[in-house]
């Protein structure tokens, strides 16, 4: 469905969605990187890089950027640079997921708008020495299952070898930062909530296949981690990330639906109470066009099935906003995750509430949400600004 009319559809070409993203950028987040004051971590670095990134944290990809390709020295100037790339990136092929070619561009700039000032995205890029690193894990991910989902009408040995480049891509991410390894499950629960546009198998497919190469990509990442240890010469103490015991497992789902409202309304930090306000509309909202679509789904007004596709919107809704970002923190022993754990959800709920946009509303209807969404963007970027 296309948004009609005089919808910024129209005139968003992907040309002027990238310049229009890029202002937002400079005017806001390099503005804010740069003025801001270093995170309280960032003291472990001014001298040089951290041992404990490899010898604790496992971080062995985030070492090697900040020691050989920054030269240990934070460059603020040249990682903002080689950060906005990866982060529009993400915004685009999860904008190709979620509407038609027609308003690509405008669907890539609300998404990028929202994930990059979301105040978990704020949290990570206020790391002097990683902002261009994070960023980079989140791209990461993202294109580990956008590569499988491409392949899809290949060849076998194409789908092998398309499997195995997202296995390195994930072991990648992993080595720079944990958590952001999930964040490219956002591709196949698009795949799953668009039950209009992608067939049931298609997107069983690209998740069965992902999940094999999540558990290929763990075996290289502590291989990798390991052979660069080595090489390093770094004794690892692997203190940081211990598997949860049954005891603390028990106790973290007891605290989840704490979490979970932490998670939506952005309580992780000290947030400004307009500022929650808002993102826990966002994704309220979605959850409701999230009913709507599958009602529409129920009636037959959409392709997708009378019972499977509005089952497929409920359960990628719930997967994506209640379940994929806490496995990390619930599978390892620990306290309270960091907002900055979480630093990919921004992508996730704009993605989300255009796909599901798409699927409740159509036409005009479309085009009043889309700039609906767009005010909200910008409420949200001159909030976190």
């Amino acid at each position: 469905m296309n948004i009609q009319d005089a919808d910024p559809g129209r005139w968003l070409t992907p040309g002027r969605g990238l310049l229009l993203a890029l202002g937002l950028y400079i005017v806001v987040t390099v503005h804010g990187v740069l003025n801001d004051s270093f995170h309280s971590d960032d003291w472990r670095h001014l001298t040089g890089a951290s041992p404990l990134w490899v010898a604790v944290e496992g971080r062995w990809l985030l070492d090697l950027i900040y020691r050989f390709l920054l030269g240990e020295r934070f460059l603020l100037p040249i990682q903002l640079a080689l950060a906005f790339p990866c982060l529009y990136w993400v915004a685009w092929e999860l904008a190709g997921r979620v509407t038609g070619p027609q308003d690509r561009g405008l669907a890539a700039v609300l998404i990028f708008a929202v994930g990059v000032n979301h105040p978990f995205m704020s949290d990570i890029l206020t790391f002097g020495a990683n902002v261009f690193a994070y960023p980079f894990a989140l791209a990461l991910s993202v294109g580990a299952f956008v590569a499988i989902e491409r392949s899809a009408a290949a060849t076998l040995r194409r789908q092998i070898a398309s499997a195995g480049l997202a296995a390195v891509l994930l072991s990648f991410s992993v080595s720079i930062y944990q958590t952001f390894a999930v964040a490219g499950l956002i591709v196949p629960v698009l795949a799953l909530i668009r039950a209009d546009r992608v067939r049931f198998g298609t997107a069983l497919r690209l998740a069965l296949i992902g999940a094999a190469a999540s558990v290929v990509a763990i075996a290289l990442y502590l291989a990798e981690w390991r052979l660069y240890a080595l090489l390093q010469g770094v004794t690892i103490g692997a203190d940081r990330f211990q598997a949860a015991t049954a005891a603390g497992m028990t106790e973290k789902l007891a605290n989840l639906p704490g979490l979970m409202r932490a998670l939506q309304t952005g309580t992780l930090m000290y947030l400004p109470y307009g500022l929650r306000a808002v993102l826990g509309c966002l994704s309220l909202a979605t959850v409701g066009l999230g009913i709507l679509a599958a009602l529409r789904l129920l009636g037959g007004r959409l392709p997708g099935g009378h019972v499977l596709g509005p089952l497929r919107v409920g359960i990628g809704l719930v997967l994506a906003l209640f379940v994929f970002p806490v496995l990390f923190w619930i599978g390892y022993e620990g306290d309270s995750a960091p907002a900055r754990a979480f630093g990919y959800f921004g992508f996730w709920v704009a993605a989300l509430f255009l796909a599901v946009s798409t699927l409740a509303l159509s036409g005009r209807a479309l085009g009043h949400i889309a700039h609906g969404a767009l005010s909200l963007a910008a409420l949200v970027t001159a909030m976190t600004a």
